[in-house]
């Protein structure tokens, strides 16, 4: 969607003013703003009947990444709203790397090394931007079964997998990559759609 200077002044402002307490430890701020609905009506005044999305993810050092997401009828309101669920998740990701004696600064240990170090550096929430969710058997009938992108998951260091399902919670999606730090294998957590979470260990067939 076309971002106007001034909303793009407002969702600068809302965001440097939610992350103003974490500057320490954040390496970049990706913020994604897209409408669905009414795509052929170009007034001004279907600006605020089309459902306005905003995304906003942060990606620290050493304390994985954070992704928030909120639709409304008006795009400053999903800024607002956005921001709001943004700095209570920040706030959780603090007091849990306070507990563990990770935080820089003021709250913690400054220069403390994470057991969670970043395990996922390129998050999965943009495998295939604005990309609608599409069936197997779509896929297969329409010729779209070809590769079209490749993403590359930059891991350092291991996590556990209680800091695997902290870090699901974190970008807000039904499964995570990592590194497992009890025994170095590449692994998958991921949302059950009953309850709990599953862990998917890739084996080689004929290797233990």
């Amino acid at each position: 969607m076309d971002v106007t200077p001034a909303m793009k002044e407002f969702i600068s402002e809302k965001i440097s003013k939610s992350l103003s307490n974490y500057a320490e430890i954040l390496r970049e701020v990706d913020v994604t703003c897209s409408v669905a609905g009414n795509h052929g009506n170009k007034s001004s005044a279907a600006h605020h009947k089309r459902a306005q999305k905003a995304e906003v993810t942060v990606y620290t050092h050493r304390h994985g990444v954070v992704r928030v997401e909120d639709t409304e009828d008006d795009l400053y309101a999903a800024v607002d709203l956005v921001c709001d669920k943004m700095k209570r998740k920040m706030v959780r990701l603090k007091e849990k790397a306070v507990q563990k004696n990770t935080w820089p600064g003021r709250g913690g240990t400054k220069g403390g090394a994470s057991i969670a170090d970043q395990a996922l550096q390129s998050t999965l929430d943009s495998l295939d931007d604005g990309a609608s969710s599409v069936s197997v058997e779509d896929i297969l009938s329409d010729g779209r079964g070809d590769i079209v992108r490749e993403k590359v998951l930059v891991i350092e260091g291991g996590m556990s997998p209680e800091e695997a399902v902290e870090g699901l919670e974190a970008v807000g999606h039904d499964f995570f990559v990592f590194l497992d730090a009890g025994d170095g294998r590449l692994k998958v957590m991921y949302r059950r759609a009953s309850h709990g979470y599953g862990l998917i260990v890739p084996s080689v067939a004929g290797k233990n």
